[in-house]
């Protein structure tokens, strides 16, 4: 079943309003850089804390989940990477119902704890 256009290009203008807004902090976690030959629908902002930085994937995500921002674990990879990858990576939602507010919020918090 095909998703209505508005529904996906909510979800890209909700992924790159993330992107934009979080852009100081490259680094501090990585972001996702998509294929420039391809034009995902993100169902998610994944990002990846890399384990020499001082805040980590799960103090992060605990701030997060702290101030009402849920967030879900990636799974993903084969046997050998998967603890690494579910142990540094981890997604906020990029739903196309997400007013401006929200996504300002969740950027914020990120913000907050990532960019210290």
């Amino acid at each position: 079943m095909e998703k209505p256009p508005e529904f996906v290009a909510r979800r890209r203008e909700n992924w790159a309003f993330l992107r934009r807004a979080l852009e100081s902090l490259q680094g501090r976690p990585l972001f996702p850089e998509p294929n420039p030959e391809r034009k995902p629908s993100w169902f998610g902002f994944f990002m990846t804390v890399r384990p020499e930085r001082p805040v980590s994937r799960d103090e992060l995500v605990s701030h997060l989940e702290a101030h009402n921002v849920q967030t879900r674990p990636i799974f993903a990879g084969t046997l050998a990477v998967t603890d690494r990858v579910m142990n540094s990576r981890f997604w906020a939602g990029v739903y196309p119902g997400m007013e401006r507010g929200m996504l300002e919020e969740i950027a914020g918090r990120i913000t907050e704890k990532a960019g210290s």
